[in-house]
């Protein structure tokens, strides 16, 4: 097992198919984002320690779920 989501607990979106292969994906992507936000954490942690809570700090991000919605339901543009 690659996540700590199951696939058959998830709520997607009404715009998807509810199919396994969508339920696996979400998931996957699920557990990507709790992935980041731990690891995120840990570096802001570290950060603070090191440099001081006067620190600033920008996290961003590309595309996100938008396009894994895409991709699922066949829709790209």
């Amino acid at each position: 097992r690659d996540t700590d989501y199951d696939p058959g607990k998830l709520t997607l979106p009404p715009t998807l198919a509810d199919t396994p292969a969508t339920r696996t994906g979400r998931a996957r992507y699920a557990q990507a984002v709790a992935n980041a936000d731990r690891d995120l954490g840990l570096i802001l942690d570290a950060a603070e320690k090191h440099l001081g809570r006067d620190t600033l700090v920008l996290f961003t991000s590309d595309n996100g779920p938008e396009t894994l919605n895409r991709y699922l339901t066949g829709t790209r543009s």
